[in-house]
């Protein structure tokens, strides 16, 4: 018989979520980007709305806790959007001489989703994080209309 320890909780808690977003978001993506390596959901934000409109442009800024120097440093952003028929919206790749590690852009938003992000370190490691939004009115919605 198993014992429910405050240690176990936390990790079942904490990481459950995560096993079911990286196999739950159009699986290959993520897992592409993350390619075995343990992500962390720590030291990344996504600022954007919760609510949207409609989905033709959707303000988004992402950043990551990052020193941007020489030997520590966010080499790449992805913004993943599972919702959409292309699941990768962007990728950004950055340098130390970048000063600092956000982007701000408009994405096109298709329906209501979770939009995540990604980055990857000069250390090899990832990190990641996801905000639910909901979308009134949907961007690319063209195939609907070729009934």
């Amino acid at each position: 018989m198993m014992v429910l320890t405050r240690r176990r909780l936390l990790i079942t808690t904490t990481g459950l979520p995560l096993a079911l977003w990286l196999r739950g978001v159009t699986g290959s993506v993520v897992q592409q980007l993350v390619d075995g390596r343990e992500l962390s959901e720590s030291g990344i934000n996504i600022d954007m709305p919760r609510i949207a409109e409609t989905g033709n442009s959707v303000p988004i800024t992402v950043s990551v806790d990052s020193p941007m120097t020489e030997s520590d440093y966010v080499k790449m952003i992805h913004i993943i959007v599972p919702g959409n028929p292309e699941k990768k919206a962007v990728t950004w790749h950055l340098t130390p001489m970048s000063g600092k590690a956000e982007i701000s852009t408009r994405i096109r938003l298709a329906k209501t989703q979770t939009v995540r992000a990604i980055a990857e370190l000069s250390d090899n490691s990832v990190r990641g994080a996801g905000v639910n939004i909901v979308v009134t009115v949907g961007a690319c919605v063209e195939d609907i209309w070729t009934d």
